[in-house]
């Protein structure tokens, strides 16, 4: 649930409150490959591509062969300008 109400705070533009909320999830399930993954997407979105690129390296720790934290961290370097 706190997964869900920090993407749509994040997508509404409401960067301080969805971080709350992700760090919440964060603390009650830290293994989570799509907490990790939707985090990073949410820190995207608020324009913190470093620690984007943390939380999928996090994901990608829990499951190196995930698709989904792999897109993620190219978006994030590419909004660093690492293309």
């Amino acid at each position: 649930i706190r997964q869900d109400y920090g993407t749509f705070l994040a997508s509404m533009g409401h960067k301080e409150e969805a971080k709350k909320q992700f760090d919440i999830a964060l603390q009650l399930d830290p293994v989570s490959l799509d907490l990790h993954c939707w985090t990073a997407v949410s820190n995207i979105l608020g324009r913190d591509p470093d620690n984007a690129i943390f939380h999928c390296k996090k994901a990608l720790q829990i499951d190196p062969k995930a698709w989904f934290p792999i897109a993620i961290n190219a978006w994030a370097n590419g909004n660093k300008g690492n293309w």
